[in-house]
């Protein structure tokens, strides 16, 4: 494989919550310093017991992965290089004569905006998000990487910055390189904030199905399906889980849950299913395109750990859009994997 699609899952960019969003990057994406400019819009819908108040999204985003320490050794096993001239080729990665070992270290930062689209009487609530924090991969025994990160997110109402309630997202995860093209991860993550703690244990794999066709499984995250014979345009399909947290001011006003406290906590998840096109420009950017549909939505009002209110905005259609550029020089990982040709 020359790419490995999504290797990394869940500790990228924040991983399975990175600025306050559910978000599945490449592995591509982080291995050499880079800056992502993202969009999201998901127009107005109506909640299924309230018709006469909607609820949207439209977000703006920008984020950058920087390299910041790495180590890489190379040794030759003469054993293996002795069994491995006997042979035509090769398909399990255990019987590459090279013995690797390294680690690499990351730092992502970024921050957004995002204005939540309610039509009612009173004004738009705007949010913004910064996030910060580390990313570590480290080589393991027999083809296998270690991977772990720390991340730090705020997502706020503009009026309730001074009451801002920090959330930390941790990972812990295990990468196997076994048959090519075949690889398997797992671990878990945990959410930390507004007085509530989420572990999410998650295991996923990548396989070629047939020439051209690739694909991913990260239990419980996505499942996506690429068709991958053009070097410059890949298009994909999934379907996965979507869906963001913010405080948000309690202006009183009829579409929000009564309640006492100046600030409430939002979060909203849903089920989405989309259809995307990315497109290589040159070497070192690509553009991608997101359009699909959110169904089983669920937006939910917390004052503290107490839950007000949950609604259940209706189905409806989105787009989202990314574009990625990629500076300097490359990490070593992402040039081992460029030598041995992982797609």
């Amino acid at each position: 494989m020359k790419r490995v699609v999504l290797l990394l899952i869940c500790c990228l960019t924040s991983t399975l919550l990175s600025a306050q969003s559910l978000n599945i990057r490449s592995v591509q994406d982080v291995f050499r310093p880079n800056i992502v400019l993202r969009t999201h819009w998901l127009p107005a819908q109506a909640f299924d017991h309230a018709p006469n108040t909607k609820f949207g999204v439209s977000a703006i985003s920008l984020e950058t992965t920087i390299p910041l320490k790495g180590k890489l050794g190379i040794a030759l096993s003469m054993d293996k290089l002795r069994d491995w001239k006997a042979l035509k080729g090769w398909k399990k990665l255990t019987d590459f004569p090279l013995l690797l070992s390294g680690y690499q270290l990351f730092w992502t930062i970024g921050g957004g905006t995002r204005s939540l689209l309610i039509n009612t009487e009173a004004q738009n609530p705007q949010t913004l998000q910064l996030t910060t924090g580390l990313l570590g991969v480290h080589s393991q025994p027999r083809y296998a990487l270690l991977f772990y990160s720390l991340h730090l997110n705020i997502s706020e109402d503009v009026n309730t910055f001074s009451q801002l309630s920090p959330h930390l997202n941790a990972i812990v995860g295990r990468v196997h390189f076994k048959r090519l093209p075949f690889i398997y991860y797992y671990g878990i993550w945990m959410h930390y904030g507004d007085q509530q703690f989420l572990p999410v244990p998650f295991v996923g794999a990548n396989m070629r199905l047939a020439p051209h066709w690739d694909l991913q499984v990260v239990l419980p995250l996505q499942i996506k399906l690429t068709y991958a014979k053009s070097k410059n345009l890949r298009p994909s399909v999934a379907i996965g889980i979507d869906g963001f947290w913010t405080g948000l001011e309690n202006t009183q006003a009829s579409w929000l849950p009564a309640s006492s406290e100046e600030r409430l906590y939002l979060t909203t998840n849903y089920l989405k299913a989309v259809a995307s096109a990315e497109y290589r420009i040159g070497k070192r950017a690509r553009a991608q395109l997101f359009v699909g549909t959110n169904f089983r939505h669920r937006t939910v009002f917390r004052a503290g750990s107490e839950q007000l209110d949950t609604f259940t905005p209706n189905m409806g259609m989105f787009i989202s859009t990314s574009f990625q550029t990629n500076l300097g020089s490359k990490s070593f990982l992402r040039g081992l994997l460029e030598r041995l040709e992982w797609r």
